[in-house]
């Protein structure tokens, strides 16, 4: 199909939303939606250019900074575009020490490891072209269990831990992993004597896509999150493409022929696009789209980037993004409470 663009229209950012009438029932968040840019020298948007500013906000590995627990602290920024920056700095404690330095690593996001102490509070200090700007870390829990997460061959390596203090309450918790919607291992951890527990979970024969690791307490609350990416590949083929028919002429037709071997005959979709050799361009393609943005909350800019290869940095980068983003999918926390969408549409 396509959309008439009315001459009229002003120029500026728009959005193509897509959506059934039962997908109303759920949170906004799970439509598909697209910006795109309007350009129209003759109808130009008369608004006001908004006022440089930095916002940068912060999210500690499993989701809380526990008293006395070695920690990541993911950080993301973005300028009033909501386009990402960079950023570098440091944090402090509210007695003025200096417990780390950071840097972003790609697109605004990075990670900060620190081990944070009950009672003190901490806070990000950025250089900027207008001075010196502070952003408040989260609060530091007295008790609470810390969940990580690390790649290793063929699977994740996953660590629970918890502060002395709570041990009581904390004894015993209970580990549940899905992807795709689909739960892949649950589990009950029992500490015992010990402050931290590590396991491992094998996903070479997983389809690729993302990972939510959720920890529960005794009491079916959920009381940890994690989100993690598996990428096995399995998705690309070797395939070759031929050009039957080129003509570059405008609105001149173009014919291809795509074909596959054997072992990999299958449906498939396809999307053309404008080849755009700057890297900072923001990209979406159909990996992207079905493996990435369609489960995360919030914006990812630039989302096909993170599979244009099998490097170290960008699963690194990737990894950042999953710290960076919550689950859009569904949530444990109403599930439970069997709080499920009114259907008002059919």
């Amino acid at each position: 199909g396509n959309i008439d663009i009315p001459d009229s229209l002003q120029q500026g950012n728009y959005f193509i939303r897509a959506f059934t009438p039962h997908m109303l029932n759920t949170e906004e968040f799970l439509l598909y939606k697209k910006s795109t840019t309007i350009l129209n020298k003759y109808r130009k948007s008369a608004g006001n250019k908004p006022e440089n500013h930095l916002l940068v906000d912060f999210f500690p590995e499993s989701g809380y900074l526990v008293d006395g627990i070695l920690t990541v602290c993911a950080f993301k920024a973005t300028d009033e575009y909501g386009r990402p920056k960079d950023i570098s700095g440091i944090v402090k404690s509210d007695d003025g020490t200096v417990i780390a330095s950071f840097k972003s690593y790609h697109d605004g996001i990075g990670r900060i490891p620190f081990k944070p102490i009950a009672g003190k509070k901490y806070f990000a200090e950025i250089e900027t072209d207008g001075g010196k700007r502070t952003f408040n870390l989260p609060e530091v829990l007295a008790s609470g269990i810390n969940l990580k997460v690390l790649d290793e061959p063929g699977g994740k390596k996953f660590q629970l831990s918890r502060k002395e203090k709570g041990t009581t309450f904390f004894d015993v918790v209970r580990l549940a992993v899905s992807i795709n919607n689909s739960l892949i291992y649950d589990t009950e951890v029992a500490f015992e004597d010990y402050p931290s527990i590590v396991g491992h979970l094998i996903t070479d024969s997983l389809p690729s896509g993302i990972l939510q690791f959720t920890v529960f307490d005794k009491t079916g609350k959920p009381i940890s999150e994690r989100l993690a990416f598996v990428d096995n590949k399995e998705y690309k083929y070797t395939g070759t493409i031929t050009a039957v028919a080129k003509n570059f002429n405008k609105k001149a037709g173009n014919d291809f022929e795509i074909f596959f071997p054997d072992e990999a005959q299958r449906s498939c979709s396809i999307s053309v696009v404008d080849l755009n050799s700057d890297e900072n361009t923001n990209v979406e393609n159909i990996w992207s789209s079905l493996l990435l943005t369609s489960d995360l909350k919030g914006t990812v800019y630039n989302p096909a980037w993170y599979f244009t290869s099998k490097s170290d940095s960008i699963k690194l980068a990737l990894d950042n993004l999953m710290l960076t983003h919550g689950w859009s999918r569904f949530s444990w926390a109403k599930i439970l409470a069997n709080d499920f969408p009114v259907i008002k549409h059919k």
